[in-house]
């Protein structure tokens, strides 16, 4: 959660998220947005239990991650999934 702070402060211009707990998010999300990043997350379509993959930043940094190869804020399911 420490690169998402980073993120929060402006040390980086973004995170993409590999894998994490979907419970952890929801606490920092808000926090994040009050300081104005932004994220891929659809907080209302979100099961605590997931794991995700997602991105925030800055919309610039999520412009390029919407062109990497794989589907943000969806479900880890399996290393078959995993970038």
């Amino acid at each position: 959660m420490t690169d998402l702070i980073d993120v929060a402060v402006g040390e980086v211009d973004g995170y993409p998220g590999l894998g994490i707990s979907a419970r952890d998010l929801m606490v920092v999300l808000p926090i994040l947005e009050q300081v104005g990043v932004a994220t891929t997350i659809d907080r209302g379509s979100v099961d605590l239990p997931q794991k995700l993959r997602f991105a925030c930043g800055t919309p610039e940094f999520l412009q390029v991650f919407a062109g990497a190869p794989h589907d943000a804020a969806t479900p880890v399911l399996g290393r078959e999934n995993q970038l």
